[in-house]
């Protein structure tokens, strides 16, 4: 058990003045229990507020007043916390090479975030281009198969149209079966072109009826003055 020095009450648990080796309680000491905890090797050199100022008031004769002045402890305490700065400070070369090799890493994956940044790039223009290339080809099948419908069209147009034209030479030459051409007879005023074909019948002993005569008309010549019958 402890007694605070400024309240005089028994605590449990006290804190200690490093300079007056004085104990207070919690809210007498002016911290907070977790506060203290948190002070660590610190508590060494920790003071009550009246050596605080006691240590911070002015002594013109330089000399030391009462409780004032730095004990055996506090001094092991200031060489402990100087020690320890120093070991800090030792480790402050290798704390900060270790900061530029992160700083390195850093600007290295900048750097390879930049490159896979073109990489997507050029992957995306890639896609387009072959997206493209896959629409062209399209196109081109699509004309390809109108092109070969219209082939397939056109040969059966020209077959329809041998046929037709097959068709028409066959009724030609059926027209033509009964055609008879005879060369070679003079034109003469008021002939009678029936008269003249019985009279060639006759020489011929090819008889013909003018009944059997469907139509009978000298073929027009341009430059040959005796036409055909």
């Amino acid at each position: 058990m402890f007694v605070c020095h400024r309240c005089n009450s028994e605590i449990r648990d006290a804190v200690q003045c490093t300079v007056c080796l004085n104990h207070y309680d919690f809210p007498c000491a002016g911290i907070t229990e977790a506060g203290y905890r948190r002070l660590g090797d610190r508590k060494a050199v920790w003071k009550c507020s009246a050596c605080k100022i006691g240590a911070s008031s002015p002594n013109p004769t330089g000399k030391v007043v009462g409780g004032a002045g730095m004990t055996s402890g506090e001094l092991d305490s200031i060489h402990l916390e100087l020690k320890k700065l120093a070991e800090q400070m030792a480790s402050l070369p290798q704390l900060i090479s270790k900061v530029q090799m992160i700083q390195n890493d850093l600007t290295e994956l900048k750097s390879m975030k930049d490159e896979m940044f073109e990489v997507k790039k050029s992957l995306t223009f890639v896609h387009t281009s072959i997206d493209q290339f896959t629409d062209k080809i399209a196109e081109i099948d699509h004309e390809i198969q109108t092109m070969q419908k219209t082939k397939e069209d056109i040969t059966r147009l020209e077959q329809r149209l041998e046929r037709i034209e097959v068709s028409i030479r066959d009724n030609e030459q059926r027209s033509r079966l009964n055609n008879v051409e005879i060369k070679g007879v003079p034109v003469t005023a008021s002939e009678n072109l029936y008269t003249i074909v019985s009279k060639i019948g006759s020489i011929i002993n090819c008889h013909v009826n003018k009944e059997q005569i469907d139509y009978i008309a000298r073929v027009p010549q341009r430059k040959i003055r005796i036409t055909k019958i």
